[in-house]
């Protein structure tokens, strides 16, 4: 059996501490019809009203998500003696590169601007081809929507561009957060526009890779902003109709935590106390009787909420490699400055350990893994305070809770969860006279050999 490296270290000092549809020129007010038999509720934005998709162009934005309007034109020229193009006559297709090619050569008027002579990157754009409402002839022109993600920018030079290059009067709405907004525009069905008015073959492109389906695409992405003003939409709704305060939910919960950062950490595991605190000083009554109802379970609502806003980072350290976790975390900023390795160092120094000989070791041990090859790494202390614990629980904050086992409990199952294969095992305050696991499964752990483990 491989012996593991077993380092003795003596304590010196204890450690340091819906939308209405753009089909005239005009946009014209919703009739208010009541209904009286059942219908489908029609799916609506999580962030805004329908004022949210009013077509206001507001000049001095500077926006990444805008939502183009191609309208029939009502003369042959601009004001400005530009001979303007029935967007009719164009195919979606030509649209495309025509809007491309505005992003490439913008027209700047300041030529001063340290925006002139750049273009613009261009990221997304979906063409929708409808009609306009019959003219006096009954004639029901063709226009065009499209919808565009980019870097950031103000839309006038692009606007400039398709009037002065192409021919094309254009109509930028401002009203749109996000890219999934103005695609549902385009391609879901509304009382005010119904599915036979819409594209059944829009055009879709990205830059990089392949645009995603529109039926990923025309929902708002889940966060603490979004829903909490759904929810505030929801009640000031029913305020005004006369109506009880609608049900509320898990959700509503959600953005309550991350807004206020209630989080449970081995140090502080009361954030459930927090939350009560607060929805009992300014919370509605709904939501007080729902977190009175619920207050069994809060502690793990508000770490079901965390694992849902942290999803994207748990992800990508789940799919990385012990090594690149390690990489991507020396090439990131310091959150400690530098009292962690002072408080670490200095124990070494003071028992003669070559820092650098064990640094390599860990190092060693995260690129190979455990096998008979590799020693496992032991940290012994005589006294305790020798800072053993402290130089290893980085591993815990480098590669996550769920990524590494820890002490196992004392059951009949003591390395339960092991056979999911965490990225490290960290055994802290570990006694190797040790009633859960017999000797030889130590033997075996230690060795670098294979380990049985027992489970339900």
């Amino acid at each position: 059996m491989q012996p593991a490296n077993r380092i003795r270290l003596r304590a010196k000092t204890p450690c340091a501490p819906q939308q209405t549809p753009l089909i005239s020129n005009e946009a014209q007010p919703a009739k208010r019809i009541r209904l009286r038999t059942k219908t489908t509720p029609v799916q609506t934005s999580l962030i805004s009203n329908e004022a949210a998709f009013a077509a206001e162009e507001v000049k001095d934005a500077r926006k990444s998500v805008y939502l183009l309007t191609f309208p029939h034109p009502r003369r042959a020229k601009s004001k400005d003696g530009v001979l303007l193009v029935a967007p009719g006559t164009l195919s979606r297709e030509e649209l495309l590169e025509k809007i491309k090619d505005c992003f490439d050569n913008p027209e700047y008027v300041d030529v001063k601007s340290i925006d002139a002579g750049c273009s613009i990157p261009l990221y997304n754009v979906a063409i929708f081809m409808e009609f306009h409402k019959e003219d006096a002839l009954g004639i029901a022109q063709v226009h065009f929507h499209g919808g565009v993600r980019a870097h950031q920018f103000r839309f006038l030079p692009v606007k400039r561009a398709l009037l002065k290059r192409h021919g094309l009067a254009c109509h930028f709405s401002c009203k749109h957060e996000g890219y999934w907004s103005v695609l549902r525009y385009g391609s879901v069905p509304s009382p005010q526009k119904p599915r036979s008015s819409l594209d059944p073959k829009p055009l879709l492109w990205a830059k990089v890779g392949k645009h995603p389906p529109l039926e990923e695409s025309v929902h708002e992405p889940l966060t603490a902003e979004a829903l909490r003003h759904r929810r505030l939409a929801k009640d000031a709704h029913a305020a005004e109709n006369g109506k009880a305060t609608p049900k509320i939910s898990d959700l509503d919960v959600y953005p309550i935590v991350i807004q206020k950062q209630y989080r449970n950490s081995a140090d502080y595991p009361h954030a459930h106390l927090d939350l009560i605190s607060y929805v009992k000083a300014h919370a509605s009554a709904a939501m007080q009787a729902y977190v009175w109802k619920n207050r069994a379970r809060l502690s793990a609502l508000i770490d079901d909420v965390w694992q849902w806003e942290t999803v994207e980072d748990a992800l990508r350290n789940a799919k990385e490699n012990r090594l690149t976790g390690v990489r991507r975390a020396a090439q990131g900023q310091c959150v400690c400055g530098g009292l962690w390795l002072t408080a670490v160092v200095d124990p070494f120094l003071a028992n003669n350990i070559n820092v650098k000989d064990l640094c390599r070791d860990v190092l060693n041990a995260l690129v190979h893994g455990r096998s008979e090859t590799t020693p496992v790494i032991v940290l012994a202390g005589s006294s305790g305070g020798e800072g053993k614990s402290l130089f290893l629980k980085a591993l815990v904050a480098l590669f996550g809770d769920e990524s590494v086992f820890q002490m196992p409990e004392k059951s009949h199952f003591p390395l339960l969860n092991l056979e999911r294969g965490p990225k490290v095992s960290f055994l802290d305050e570990w006694r190797f006279v040790n009633k859960s696991i017999s000797f030889s499964t130590q033997c075996l752990w230690f060795d670098g050999s294979p380990v049985p483990g027992a489970r339900p």
